[in-house]
């Protein structure tokens, strides 16, 4: 889905949950069989996350525990780890925004295995594995992927021609290295969990 970052006003939480109601009632009216989850991608200031968490201020994946968050992508792994400490201390699951895309995981990937290894969970961007954003990123994800490192994918979508919503282009690329329930994880089971706010299971072993 189209990625969204939250404000910081006190009032984006309530304003997101009013606009998600007005456009399921529109939906409704004119009768589309779509169903709308409020949600945004919260950009994680190392320096006034748990303010905000306190100050319930962040809006979470469909009302769930998980909470779709990036970060500079220069920032030190050191303050990234600790950050994400930070939101699953206060109760929340962190899903962690195109990690490929991290300086500090391009050049140390044990950074993304400790955060599966604490139960985070890691959203790989389709551009990332398509090659669009660049060969550190490709080969990150690529490395992620081939050893199970992440949970879902995401469009990341930024608009209807270069970065879109489907994944039928993303097929080639998986295929040949993720086991098809693991595909499935990816692209519709977590997801599915995630708006359910259920446990995700551990992706399975990759098959030769």
């Amino acid at each position: 889905m189209p990625s969204r970052r939250t404000a910081t006003c006190p009032a984006s939480a309530a304003i997101t949950a009013a606009q998600t109601t007005a456009g399921s009632e529109l939906l409704t009216q004119e009768n589309i069989p779509l169903r709308l989850y409020s949600g945004a991608e919260v950009f994680a200031d190392p320096s006034n996350i748990r303010t905000l968490i306190e100050q319930h201020e962040l809006i979470t994946l469909g009302g769930s525990r998980y909470l779709l968050v990036e970060f500079d992508f220069g920032l030190p792994g050191s303050v990234l780890l600790r950050t994400l400490e930070a939101i699953a201390q206060r109760g929340l699951v962190p899903v962690v925004a195109h990690p490929e895309r991290y300086d500090a995981v391009q050049r140390d990937p044990g950074l993304a295995a400790w955060c599966f290894s604490r139960g985070m969970l890691l959203q790989l961007n389709k551009g990332s594995l398509l090659g669009l954003l660049g060969s550190r990123a490709e080969d990150t994800a690529l490395h992620l992927l081939s050893h199970g490192l992440a949970h879902l994918i995401a469009s990341d979508a930024h608009d209807d021609r270069f970065r879109t919503t489907g994944f039928r282009s993303l097929l080639p690329v998986l295929e040949p290295i993720c086991h098809p329930d693991y595909i499935a994880l990816l692209l519709h089971g977590n997801p599915r969990r995630i708006l359910r706010d259920e446990p995700i299971p551990i992706p399975p072993l990759q098959s030769d």
